[in-house]
């Protein structure tokens, strides 16, 4: 699998990355998600990166 998909999160504040093995580049989704507020579209990319 060429990409990696990472997370930080504080618990309330959730901050994705990407990583491309093959052209070794990161790539960070500038978008803050907060819980409780975004959980909807937080538990979407969550599913999303699962699913992948």
């Amino acid at each position: 699998m060429p990409l990696l998909y990472g997370s930080v999160t504080t618990g309330e504040d959730w901050r994705f990355a990407i990583y491309n093995r093959q052209e070794k580049q990161i790539t960070g989704d500038l978008k803050l998600y907060r819980v409780p507020e975004e959980l909807t579209e937080l538990t979407h990319i969550l599913v999303g990166i699962l699913s992948n």
